[in-house]
């Protein structure tokens, strides 16, 4: 395990240390239990932020790929810009979803190797 006590924020040292229990509060656990709470803690939430991330991109592939199917079929030229736009827009949006997942998941793999 990477992680050490320091690397917790106040936030998570009190979160579990003084977590009220069925009135009382939790006993103060040693330091490697803490550290593989904190280490799930943190899994936890970036696998959160990985799976919101790869729905929001997918999504966000769909409508770039909505959009230049709508824009090839439009006669228009005027509309065909105005939907290569959005579909430019999505595609940036896109972009920006699937760095923001592999910053996440190689965090995450980080914290997995030993």
């Amino acid at each position: 395990m990477s992680m050490t006590v320091n690397d917790a924020t106040k936030e998570e040292l009190i979160q579990y240390f003084f977590n009220p229990l069925a009135g009382g509060h939790r006993i103060p656990a040693d330091k490697d239990r803490f550290l593989i709470w904190l280490q799930q803690k943190r899994d936890g939430e970036l696998l959160s932020v990985i799976e919101q991330s790869a729905e929001a991109s997918q999504k966000a592939l769909h409508a770039y790929i909505e959009y230049v199917k709508q824009a090839n079929n439009e006669k228009d030229i005027e509309r065909k810009l105005e939907l290569f736009e959005k579909a430019n827009e999505s595609y940036k949006r896109y972009e920006k979803l699937e760095k923001a997942y592999e910053k996440a998941n190689k965090k995450l793999e980080k914290g997995w190797k030993c």
